[in-house]
């Protein structure tokens, strides 16, 4: 029995050695790290003060010499990381890229470009906020607008009239009827306009009066969720909402920001489909540190490519279970809500009004043919709208504007491959990082789904007469019905000729 207990006093020495370790480790790296942001440095203050407090009950077990060295080794690095903060709140060294310190002989004059000021304004940044995010004084940033001539009107709200707000609104509701107050004013954005939240109110409640009520019925309280930085890791996944038809949905999300990096519906479930998308999210977006996504066949060659660039062993890709993949599985629910929804339901109305038979390839191949990109501009505005909408979690900043803060206040991990990342995010928990414990559970749970292509039955000359004289894109009143109609009757009619 006493072998037991001092096998396992031990054990629990041993672990505890290792924690402090890589505390000790993680928070000199911080210190010696020259993109460290002041709360980074606060946190490592806290965890270094914290350990201090685990050693001082352990008088009897240490021997006393040692334990004081210990004790004031940490003491004289909790010092230098809290003196740190305070050089940090003077002289932003995040800010190295952005802002060029030129010594004067006495108060430093910091030159920041017209470019970033602005870029940052047009982002729908405050000043103050602004100020804040790249470590320097509202006077300091005026002073700087206006040697620069950057005029206040960049910030201020558009001039339009109810009437054309509501017009605007209208034909949002129309194309996207259950999108709430946050996701239109991120539409808004996206399209240019910058309304005040209590106008788009209105505009919704004369537009919509009922909806309101039922989308707030509906609320999901959101659980928080963070990982170190900006394209420190990436989720991707794919929906099958729409599988009876044969259109899947695949996208990749930054778990930091909740930025959607890619998004993209298809009619097959290839691994060079998933590959494709993902190569064009991170020419727009940056290379991420890692990725995670389930076992499903399709996300293998971006497990590949990412084990290539980033090296084996590291947790490149950490592949586990859907139901771990939840920060994706958030947005899954509003891509389902704001899009898939309606065109499931089109489908369904389909089926049992115009006879729409899933199981004949002639109809499925209409269907994709006018749908896929019918769906894909649906997608592509919903992330447009969705990287601008506000999180009412985050200060009421975007995914854009989070993503955006991010890189300046912390570095851009995948963006700017050179930027160093703290030991303990090397030699990561693969079956813990990035999990969301308190996320919701997925919609669906098959993690294996085969979808194959369906052969275009018509020879090159007859899709080329198809495409000439019909386009998916078309305007339609009645979400694209009259023209999946019209595109099977000409098929129908080219494939009777053929016979």
């Amino acid at each position: 029995m006493s072998n037991n207990l001092s096998s396992r006093l031990l054990s629990d020495l041993e672990d505890f050695r290792q924690q402090a370790l890589r505390c000790v480790n993680d928070a000199t790296f911080t210190l010696n790290n020259l993109r460290a942001n002041r709360n980074r440095l606060a946190y490592y203050a806290e965890r270094i003060d914290f350990l201090q407090q685990q050693f001082l009950p352990m008088q009897g077990v240490f021997n006393q010499n040692f334990l004081e060295n210990i004790l004031n080794s940490l003491q004289n690095l909790k010092n230098q990381l809290i003196n740190a903060m305070d050089f940090t709140e003077e002289n932003n060294t995040a800010m190295v890229q952005t802002i060029q310190i030129i010594k004067t002989g006495g108060r430093p004059r910091y030159e920041i470009s017209k470019e970033l000021i602005i870029s940052l304004a047009e982002h729908h940044f405050t000043w103050v906020q602004i100020a804040n995010l790249l470590g320097i004084s509202i006077s300091t940033l005026n002073r700087r607008k206006n040697e620069l001539n950057i005029s206040d009107e960049i910030t201020r709200y558009s001039t339009i009239s109810d009437n054309e707000l509501d017009t605007i609104m209208r034909r949002i509701k129309h194309e996207q009827p259950y999108a709430g107050e946050s996701i239109i004013f991120g539409l808004l954005i996206s399209l240019g306009y910058k309304i005040q939240r209590q106008r788009i109110r209105e505009s919704i409640h004369r537009v919509d009066p009922i909806g309101p009520a039922v989308r707030w019925s509906n609320f999901v309280e959101r659980q928080p969720y963070s990982v170190a930085g900006p394209n420190s890791l990436w989720h991707n996944d794919g929906t099958h909402s729409l599988i009876k038809w044969k259109f899947v949905v695949h996208a990749f999300i930054d778990g930091y920001s909740r930025a959607v990096t890619g998004i993209r519906c298809s009619t097959n479930n290839k691994a060079e489909t998933v590959l494709n998308l993902f190569n064009e999210a991170i020419s727009n977006w940056g290379i991420p540190h890692r990725c995670r996504g389930d076992r499903g066949g399709e996300n293998i060659l971006v497990a590949e490519w990412m084990v290539n660039y980033r090296g084996m062993n590291r947790g490149s890709y950490i592949f586990g279970r859907s139901v771990h993949n939840q920060r994706i599985e958030r947005l899954w629910r509003d891509v389902y809500r704001l899009i898939l929804r309606l065109y499931h339901d089109v489908f369904i109305h389909l089926e049992r009004e115009y006879g729409l038979d899933p199981n004949n390839e002639i109809h499925l191949w209409c269907l994709h043919y006018v749908y896929l990109p019918i769906i894909n501009k649906a997608l592509n505005i919903f992330q447009n709208q969705w990287n601008h909408h506000q999180l009412s979690t985050e200060h009421h900043q975007s995914p854009y504007q989070l993503f955006l803060a991010g890189i300046i206040s912390c570095g851009a991990r995948g963006i700017l491959d050179e930027i160093p990342v703290v030991p303990s995010e090397i030699n990561i928990n693969e079956n813990e990082y990035g999990i969301d414990w308190n996320g919701p559970t997925p919609l669906n749970n098959n993690e294996i789904v085969e979808l194959f292509e369906i052969n275009c039955p018509l020879n090159n000359s007859q899709y080329l007469e198809l495409q000439n004289n019909i386009s998916p894109l078309a305007e339609s009143n009645n979400y694209g019905i009259e023209i999946y109609l019209h595109t099977l009757s000409v098929v129908q009619f080219m494939l009777e000729n053929n016979n």
